[in-house]
């Protein structure tokens, strides 16, 4: 069997091309826009808790930080703004 020789610029090479791929992911990952409306199982995730949970905190009138918009008719889906999603991380943030 013959040998493969790997030489120091073969080698440099496919570290600047590793570099420049992992460069270019990660630039595609900081500018993926956020959703400025998450459905109910998104928002469950992110809060850890059960989409039931989420979706009695929405209907409840008494809690101050998450709102959302449900479709029209009984069964429509809720959509959670990001800005009340992020209102109460923080407020769940202080509490700690």
């Amino acid at each position: 069997m013959a040998q493969t020789v790997i030489t120091l610029e073969d080698l440099l090479a496919f570290e600047t091309r590793v570099k420049a791929f992992i460069n270019v992911k990660i630039h595609e990952l900081q500018e993926s826009p956020k959703p400025l409306f998450y459905t109910v199982s998104e928002v469950a995730r992110m809060l850890r808790l059960s989409t039931y949970s989420v979706r009695r905190k929405l209907v409840n009138p008494d809690e101050p930080f998450l709102r959302g918009v449900q479709a029209s008719g009984v069964k429509g889906q809720w959509l959670v703004s990001q800005e009340s999603v992020n209102a109460l991380l923080k407020s769940l943030e202080t509490n700690r």
